[in-house]
């Protein structure tokens, strides 16, 4: 039998169940830390008023049953994430035990015979309790069924018990009644914050997909499609942004070099070729070109067969280097295998003076390129 590939909407409220159980383990473990202080309140309240043999046997019950429910709790959440579900009956448990606990009050610590001053407190306190459990199992309301097994199973016990005594058994009556009201809105919160859970992970979602769409839309308007380097947009926005006169980010104290490389003949190795030799070449030289560079200049297709590259930090005499290095790569071994299409590439190389506009500098670039074209080709030369 083949199983369904699981859905959005199922995906989703596994995960919703996922976080609810986990949030559900934490804040009963939380309120369990808090519960000795319910034991004294209890205490002070029955002190001379119940028999101590009864009241030190609730004690010692509960103790016993808490520090069990603290156990599983713990185990439980040191399971790492996705193991935690399969062993939920930890949970279950100490739901369970917890509910069974606090409903021993009532064969324990209520008076025999009638009513007196203790009476209600002890339902007060039994309700309250019952009260500021119900919020922690809102976010898994599946455990709220163990801690209403473990009361229930107590309190009808005890009805079935004491049937003949219509004090009692009206009292453990009207406390499984207040019980089954609370269970019932706690089921209408729970579903309410399940969905809400759903809809904040849908959300979250959608915006991680529209941010990612966003990445990929900015990344592409400012890369060349062809050699994946960036492109004049990006180049012009990187020099107005961080080293244009006057700008936000004047970096005038730094040094900035500017190479400007042309390939060589390639126009006839278009005509000669075609354009997808020519495409292969243009893809090949801008990864090794790539290889000499250093991690922070930015290297960029200025257009057709010309390209840029920014050098923050360095003089000319290391530019000079750099091109020098980038010069000798290109030439040293075709670009491609097939067909072995030699090529070299001219490259200006030009400097910033102090206040000079940026485009300027490419200015300055660009004629010394044009020098190295004039000059033989397959050079490098320095701006004046």
């Amino acid at each position: 039998m083949r199983t369904k590939p699981p859905t959005a909407a199922r995906t989703s409220r596994n995960v919703a169940l996922e976080l609810g159980f986990r949030r559900c383990a934490q804040d009963l473990r939380g309120l369990l830390l808090t519960t000795p202080l319910a034991w004294l309140m209890v205490g002070w309240l029955c002190w001379d008023r119940v028999p101590m043999e009864r009241l030190g046997g609730w004690l010692g019950g509960f103790a016993v049953s808490w520090m069990i429910a603290l156990l599983l709790l713990t185990l439980l959440l040191r399971l790492p994430s996705p193991q935690r579900r399969r062993h939920g009956w930890l949970l279950h448990g100490a739901a369970a035990l917890d509910g069974m606990a606090w409903a021993a009050m009532v064969p324990l610590l209520m008076p025999d015979k009638g009513a007196n001053a203790l009476l209600p407190w002890l339902i007060v306190l039994l309700c309250g309790g019952a009260a500021v459990t119900a919020p922690i199992y809102a976010s898994y309301v599946r455990a709220h069924f163990s801690y209403l097994a473990g009361l229930f199973g107590v309190l009808l016990g005890h009805a079935l018990w004491q049937y003949q005594d219509l004090a009692h058994l009206s009292i453990t009556l009207g406390l499984i009644l207040f019980l089954v009201l609370l269970t019932w809105h706690i089921r209408r919160i729970g579903h309410s914050a399940e969905e809400a859970l759903r809809q904040q992970l849908k959300n979250t979602a959608q915006n991680e997909r529209l941010a990612g769409l966003l990445r990929v839309a900015r990344r592409d308007a400012e890369t060349d499609a062809l050699t994946g380097l960036a492109n004049r947009r990006l180049l012009d926005s990187t020099l107005s942004s961080r080293w244009q006169v006057g700008g936000l980010n004047d970096r005038r104290e730094r040094p900035l070099s500017v190479l400007m490389l042309d390939l060589d003949h390639f126009k006839r190795v278009n005509d000669t070729h075609g354009h997808d030799v020519g495409d292969q070449i243009l893809k090949a030289f801008a990864a090794r070109t790539s290889q000499q560079l250093r991690k922070p200049d930015l290297f960029a297709r200025y257009g057709g067969e010309e390209f840029t590259v920014l050098l923050p930090g360095t003089d000319a005499p290391k530019a000079l280097v750099i091109a020098e290095r980038v010069r000798a790569a290109i030439a040293g071994m075709p670009l491609i295998a097939e067909p072995p299409v030699p090529i070299t590439v001219s490259i200006g190389v030009a400097q910033r003076k102090p206040n000079e506009s940026t485009e300027a500098l490419l200015a300055r670039a660009d004629v010394a390129l044009y020098a190295a074209k004039q000059g033989g080709r397959n050079r490098v030369m320095l701006a004046e």
